[in-house]
Formats: C-alpha cells, structure tokens, sequence
C-alpha cells in the first residue's frame, strides 16, 4: 500500500519562483561541492608544494572538509531552529572564509588540514540550512521532486569544477582555487540575503536548550523509518566519498588520464543529474520508497559484477571501470533526494535538529568507510567495485527496513 504523502501544496507560501528558490538552494548547496572538485586537478601540485609524502594522504584534504561539516551541521541545524535559517547562513559563511584564508596560505599539510576542518565547519550551515529550508516549505513527494530538481542543478557544479578549477591552477596557481571559493560562497549568502525571505517564523522556532536538543536527537535516532535511511546515507555516501578523495590519483595515477581527467569527471557526473532529472519526473508516479529500493539493489548487482568480472579477467580496464561507474552513479542520483526526503518526512517540526542528524551521522560512517576504501584501493583496484557492492548491501537492507516501518506507521493493519 503506497502512504506516501500525495499533496503538491507548500506549507508555507513562498513570494520567490519555483526556478529562483531551486537555483538559489542549489548555489548554497554546491559550496560545498565547490570546496572539493575545483581542487582535484591541482592534487598534485598540492602535494609537491606541501611536501605530502605519500599519494593516498591527499584525500584527507577532503575528508576532513568532510568531518568539519559532520561536526558543524550538528551546531548549525539546532542553532537555525532557535534563531531562524538566514542568520546561520551568514554565521557559516564567515567561519567558511576564515578557514578558506588559511588554507590558502598553507606551506604543509597539517595547516592546510586545519583549514579544511574550518572550512567544512563554516560550510555546514548553508547545507544544513538549505534543506529545513526545504523541509520548511514542502512536504511529501513534492519535496522529493524539489530536491531532486536542486540536485540536477547542483550536479552542474562538478560537472564544471574541475575544469574550472584546472584553468585557475594552470593560470594563476592552485592557491587561487581558495580565493575562488571565497566569492562562491559570499554570492549565495548575499543573494539569499537579498532575495530569500526568512523560511522559519518566530511562532514555530524551538526553544535553545539542552532538553530540547536531546529530545529532538532521540526523537530522530529512535524513529524506526527515519533512523534506517540515516543509516542508509551513510552508505550511499561511503564510496562515493571514497571516489572524490581518490579521483585524482584514480583517472591520473592509474588510467594515464591526466589530460582528460576533468572530462571523465564530468561525463561521470552527467549520470548523476540525469538521474536527479528523472526521479522529479518519476518520483511522484512511482513513489520514493519504490526508487530507493530498486536503485539500491542495482548498486550491489553493479559492483558485484564487475568485481567478478576484475577476477576473471585480472584487470579492471577502463572502459569496464567508466561503465560500471556510469550505471552505479545514475543509482547514486536516484538515491540522493529520496533517502533524505524519506528521513526527513516524519520530522518537519523539528526540521533543523533532524537535518543536522541527518547528516552528520551519515558523514560519521561515510567517512572511515570512505577512508578505508581509498587506502585499499591504492593495493588492489578490485577493492573498488566490491566496495560499492558490499555498501549496496547495506544500504538495501536498510532502506527495506525504513520501508517496513514506514508502512507500518502510516498504515497499522
């Protein structure tokens, strides 16, 4: 029996276009998309210049942007329910650049790790924030279909970041990349400022307390469906954390693809916005739980067929590698707005605090998943698809659980 939510109505009326408050959130969003596929052609300048000893040590420039924003997503979202969404946004974007200033004038790595930390701190509120802003106005499918249509705007981001970001290494330098990111993320705070009324009236803020932090906490951890498509996201998320901190060395170090590495990142990264495209068209017919479900077990039968086919044939050959992960990344799409619209369905009176959880918890066991992926990736290239086939697993096991509950809470009988 299908419960999803079927109403097209926003909770809130909203004075801003559909278009501008998509794109808008979609700006917000892609900060921190900025902050890591813009530098990934300048990994290895970066090394040379910070005297990083070993090649796989360079993904921690990003997971720990990673980790920064598991933290401040957790200060962020229950700040934004007490004092409103816009604050928080300007808050975050000044840690953003404080961080953003250190690392571009980094000399070694341990500085440059500090700064990311910062940066991944700051650049959690407006990630946070943009989707209870979300949460703020629609429900249901309809805001599964909003933010899948931010996420096809969004995916333009590293589609384009890398060449982007090559152009500006090759031109001025990779320190300039950090530059760069500083006036992205001064343009999306000042055009929300500008444009974008506040999401969160007064009447519905949530008291600032520890009481009130905890029972939201428990409240989101202890919901059945909610609590599995956290847990879900962090599988979802774990490989493909492991492929940005390692597509460098990846399509560089591996595939000779140096050249052509910022093309290959953005034929990849086409897949993943197709796929957003699609789920806000079939979303609404089919439902997300349905699409979740279905993507999710495509993941694991991906992975573990090219896993097979790496031990068969005793290599993972490019063009096997770039099919495999086409197909795994039109999964990832579909899975990326239903997941979090799932686990944020039920929670929309504590919207921020569920966010906030919502995101760190998943970053929390994307992150040494993520880690550890990448690490035994530079041993054996087979580890990569098994990878994503063993996260398949786990996440279609969790989703069917959320599914279950799901059903059951909107549907005792």
């Amino acid at each position: 029996m299908n419960t999803e939510t079927h109403s097209d109505t926003p909770i809130n009326r909203n004075p801003l276009s559909i278009v501008e408050f998509v794109v808008m959130m979609a700006v917000l969003m892609s900060c921190v998309a900025m902050s890591t596929d813009a530098m990934l052609p300048a990994f290895g300048l970066m090394r040379q210049d910070l005297q990083v000893a070993e090649e796989a040590q360079m993904q921690y420039v990003v997971m720990v942007l990673m980790g920064g924003m598991a933290l401040g997503q957790m200060i962020f979202g229950p700040l934004s329910d007490h004092f409103g969404r816009k604050g928080m946004v300007y808050v975050g974007v000044g840690v953003y650049i404080a961080g953003t200033v250190i690392c571009g004038l980094s000399q070694t790595l341990e500085p440059m790790l500090i700064g990311r930390l910062i940066q991944g701190i700051g650049i959690a509120s407006p990630r946070v924030v943009s989707v209870a802003m979300v949460r703020d106005i629609y429900h249901g499918r309809q805001m599964a279909k909003v933010n899948s249509l931010i996420s096809a705007i969004f995916i333009l981001v590293p589609m384009l970041a890398p060449s982007f970001g090559q152009l500006i290494t090759q031109s001025f330098g990779w320190r300039s990349i950090f530059w760069m990111l500083m006036a992205f993320a001064a343009f999306g705070a000042l055009w929300m400022g500008i444009r974008q009324p506040e999401t969160l009236p007064i009447e519905r803020r949530v008291r600032l307390n520890w009481a009130a932090l905890w029972a939201g906490t428990v409240e989101t951890l202890s919901h059945k469906s909610a609590s599995a498509y956290i847990l879900a996201q962090g599988f979802v998320f774990a490989p493909f954390v492991a492929y940005l901190g390692n597509a460098q060395s990846l399509f560089v170090g591996i595939y000779g693809e140096g050249e052509r590495f910022p093309m290959w990142f953005a034929l990849l990264s086409i897949f993943v916005g197709l796929a957003f495209i699609a789920n806000a068209k079939w979303v609404v017919r089919l439902g997300m739980r349905a699409i979740s479900t279905y993507a999710a077990a495509a993941i694991l039968l991906l992975g573990a067929a090219t896993y097979l086919w790496t031990m068969l044939s005793g290599d993972l050959g490019f063009t096997a590698m770039m099919i495999w992960l086409a197909g795994t990344f039109f999964c990832v799409g579909l899975l990326f707005g239903n997941v979090i619209a799932l686990s944020m369905e039920p929670l929309g009176h504590i919207a921020g605090i569920a966010s906030a959880i919502n995101s760190s918890v998943s970053s929390l066991i994307a992150l040494p998943i993520g880690a550890w992926v990448g690490m035994a990736m530079h041993e054996d290239l087979a580890y990569f698809p098994l990878s994503f086939a063993l996260c398949g697993l786990g996440m279609l096991l969790l989703i069917l659980r959320g599914n279950q509950h799901y059903v059951e809470a909107e549907d005792p009988a």
